[in-house]
């Protein structure tokens, strides 16, 4: 008999694709193998994202008083988005095999790995989210490694989140899943 897990989760999760590496942690981060160059991108990306919070709480004030300024500003917020995500696109250096279909929340991930990691060890995870281009780069440790078929699903914890990072993978797991109920639900209209 197989013995069940206890489901313990605390936060909403997505599916998405995503580049993703997971490296052992180094005790001194300035040795990350992983050229800091590549992830200026990301980075890019994510603070642009998190502004974005910043003008939605503007914007919101901004609708009474002015709608033609709220519309221009509008477009003027798309193209620094398309912008930062066409330099992300083409700035970051990940291979094929880095993309990942990954459940995603704000308190971890877990994936298929060719090769199992060992239970409580220490990562660093460098995340770029699909099809937006937002980057992460986290500590971690492994919660569990459990065979797949010839594959390993890793589950991965997030350790010591900024709260920045916190807050803005919260809000794009919820933008995710209102995204996927709409086309849920006018695939049924």
């Amino acid at each position: 008999m197989t013995k069940s897990k206890p489901n313990r989760r605390k936060f909403y999760r997505i599916e998405t694709r995503a580049l993703l590496r997971v490296l052992p942690q180094d005790k001194d981060p300035e040795t990350s193998p992983v050229n800091m160059g590549e992830e200026a991108w990301p980075a890019l990306q994510r603070n642009l994202a998190a502004l974005d919070g910043e003008f939605s709480h503007l914007a919101a004030l901004l609708y009474d008083r002015d709608k033609t300024m709220l519309a221009a500003l509008k477009v003027i917020n798309r193209k620094i988005d398309l912008l930062a995500r066409t330099l992300t696109a083409t700035q970051t250096t990940f291979s094929e095999t880095d993309i990942h279909t990954i459940n995603l929340s704000e308190g971890g991930l877990s994936y298929l790995s060719d090769a199992g990691l060992p239970v409580r060890q220490p990562v660093q995870i460098h995340l770029v989210l699909l099809p937006d281009y937002i980057g992460f780069r986290l500590r971690g440790f492994v919660l569990h490694a459990d065979p797949e078929g010839s594959r390993w699903r890793i589950h991965l914890q997030f350790e010591n989140l900024a709260e920045n990072d916190r807050k803005l993978l919260a809000k794009l797991v919820l933008q995710h899943q209102q995204h996927t109920r709409q086309n849920r639900d006018n695939s049924i209209n």
